[in-house]
């Protein structure tokens, strides 16, 4: 027969908490152990009612100094930035230089935040999305930088001269891949298959292609919105 486990708080039922805040409201070092709570790191419970996909990075940063935000492919899922399969799962975070590094399992420690700029987004802070770019500049091949450049010039988060600025800012890991990506980079592209047709066009000869235009007949009747349009080969 199962005992029934204790109720939690009603307050700490529906996100994640700390150990701590569960510990001041009475709530035992079993109940903590229950199989109805997922661990996602030292210090943190998520109760199995939260299923919001950002819940363990929540719950990551409720154990993380103040002063940390969420940088590199956790900060681009964050935002919503098209990212390739197979990335490692892992967690990434940054301090400005000179801090202690984060140590914790399943977190990847870096510094330099004083040289980025950090927003929040849904109570989360993270380096913001032309800083995310360029820092995985060292990590994600050149299709996929133009992939990622190509979305965040179609949600007018950056301006392709933020993106010529981070590709050239002295000591860039990954400078040369993010320079050739961002001369790459277009405006008007609609999803990260457009990115990487328009890429396949250029590396078969193929001219420039306006993207995602209205196309109207003679008679101003309105035909289409192609992804590619080549006015002048009709």
């Amino acid at each position: 027969m199962e005992i029934p486990r204790l109720a939690l708080p009603p307050h700490i039922t529906q996100r994640p908490f700390t150990v701590k805040e569960a510990h001041l409201c009475g709530v035992t070092p079993g109940r903590l152990r229950h199989r109805s709570l997922t661990v996602p790191t030292s210090g943190a419970r998520i109760p199995s009612l939260v299923t919001d996909r950002m819940a363990a990075l929540r719950a990551f940063a409720l154990v993380l100094p103040g002063d940390t935000a969420f940088s590199h492919a956790t900060a681009a899922r964050i935002i919503g930035l098209p990212l390739p399969a197979g990335l490692p799962d892992v967690v990434h975070v940054m301090r400005e230089s000179g801090r202690p590094p984060i140590e914790r399992a399943g977190c990847i420690s870096h510094q330099g935040l004083q040289h980025r700029r950090a927003g929040t987004i849904d109570g989360i802070r993270v380096v913001v999305p032309g800083d995310t770019w360029a820092d995985l500049g060292a990590t994600l091949s050149v299709e996929d930088l133009v992939i990622m450049g190509d979305a965040l010039l179609a949600a007018g988060w950056v301006s392709v001269a933020t993106l010529a600025h981070r590709a050239e800012q002295p000591g860039r890991r990954g400078a040369r891949r993010l320079r050739v990506a961002r001369a790459l980079c277009r405006p008007g592209s609609a999803s990260p298959g457009e990115s990487r047709a328009r890429l396949r066009f250029g590396e078969w000869g193929l001219p420039d292609a306006e993207l995602n235009v209205e196309v109207y007949a003679a008679d101003g009747r309105w035909l289409a919105r192609p992804d590619f349009t080549w006015r002048q080969r009709r």
